[in-house]
């Protein structure tokens, strides 16, 4: 990622731009020395070559490449497509269950195949990507714009991947159907609907601040940046109170954000409840609160779901009251993998010492769903709302 603060320094910096640029391409050279295709940590998985190529290509485009040395354009073009072969012959799923990583790979298939040149491969890149891009819409996105994941923070990171994706497609000539169109904008209004006045989003479920185009390294528990730049690609209203994020200028182009600046703010009412994701928004009165009443996503596999059913954050005049603990950490520590997915670490009820859902620490990327929450009434008026779930 430091890769996209060099290339913005170039351009607010016009004076030391030679040496961002020169930075910029010793690092490129640098890491291509370091990593040959397959053999390092970097290769591990498809899902993190297609977020990088994200990176170099988005970087490459904000910055002046002609400036770089030939010899090193070259070797980065030969890297990018030696990414897309292995992006390739390396994708993360199954007809059963594809998520968030195979999304990751379509948006590096689909980024490389509109920006190389001459490669044949790119072609069917961008073939595969087309058709891909709304079949996972479609699996991964309930109808009422919840993300299958179960977990808010990556609802934030598969929208930022899908809308990524689709500018690359319609950027490349290849326009995308309404339907997936729609349940996308679906997706920004779950992400505004839940959205403390203070910007946080409750953090159900995992969070790992997965970004692509980040916005600098200060990432807080907030959608706010993808928002922006989701409602922009997506040709929505102003979807937040206040300016357009940078990030809308450095994604998009300043011609965007001057657009998007330009827009009213987008009226229709969000809706309070997502039934099929199992998220109820209760809010009036300067009270804020987001209640969980879903399953644990991924089709049953629970790949990204905490003990967390029936719980809840709430703020108060905009301070955050109750909070959901997050995540510490993945695999490095998986005892405390475990304390954070627990019952226990949730504002939810425990019977005794017993797990909503048995966890097993060997699986720290399964929950087996065993009690499965039940919505018995929801009802919201000018007076009061009122959720009963079980």
């Amino acid at each position: 990622h430091q890769l996209l603060t060099l290339a913005r320094a170039s351009r607010l910096d016009p004076e030391e731009a030679d040496s961002y640029l020169s930075e910029m391409g010793a690092q490129l050279e640098s890491w291509i020395d370091a990593n040959p295709v397959g053999q390092t940590i970097n290769w591990t998985n498809a899902m993190e070559a297609g977020i990088r190529a994200a990176n170099w290509l988005t970087a490459l485009a904000i910055a002046d490449p002609v400036r770089l040395p030939a010899d090193t354009l070259d070797r980065v073009t030969r890297c990018l497509q030696r990414h897309g072969r292995f992006i390739e012959n390396h994708l993360e799923g199954t007809p059963r269950l594809r998520s968030n990583h195979f999304v990751g790979d379509l948006l590096g298939l689909s980024m490389l195949g509109a920006s190389i040149q001459g490669d044949p491969k790119a072609r069917t890149w961008l073939e595969n990507s087309e058709r891909w891009l709304p079949r996972e819409v479609k699996q991964q996105v309930y109808e009422d714009g919840c993300d299958f994941e179960a977990s808010l923070p990556y609802h934030g990171l598969v929208l930022e991947m899908f809308v990524l994706t689709m500018r690359s497609l319609t950027g490349a000539g290849r326009p995308v159907d309404p339907e997936t169109v729609d349940r996308l904008r679906s997706m920004v209004n779950v992400a505004v609907a839940v959205r403390h006045p203070d910007g946080r989003t409750p953090q159900f479920g995992d969070a790992d601040s997965g970004r692509v185009l980040p916005d600098g390294f200060d990432r807080g528990p907030s959608l706010d940046p993808v928002i922006w730049v989701a409602a922009s690609a997506l040709g929505m209203d102003q979807p937040l109170d206040g300016t357009p994020h940078p990030e809308v200028a450095w994604t998009f182009g300043l011609a965007e954000w001057l657009r998007v600046a330009a827009r009213p703010m987008l009226q229709s009412d969000h809706p309070d409840r997502f039934p099929d994701g199992g998220i109820y928004v209760l809010s009036g009165g300067g009270s804020h609160l987001v209640a969980d009443c879903g399953d644990v996503g991924q089709a049953g596999n629970g790949g990204h779901a905490h003990n967390d059913a029936l719980s809840f954050e709430w703020s108060l005049d905009g301070v955050p009251v109750v909070v959901d603990p997050g995540t510490y950490a993945y695999t490095s520590d998986t005892e405390a993998r475990t304390r954070m997915r627990s019952t226990s670490a949730h504002s939810t009820p425990q019977i005794d010492d017993a797990e909503i859902n048995p966890i097993d620490p060997t699986r720290p990327f399964q929950l087996d769903e065993i009690a499965a929450p039940t919505v018995e009434s929801f009802s919201a008026s000018d007076e009061q709302t009122v959720l009963v779930s079980s």
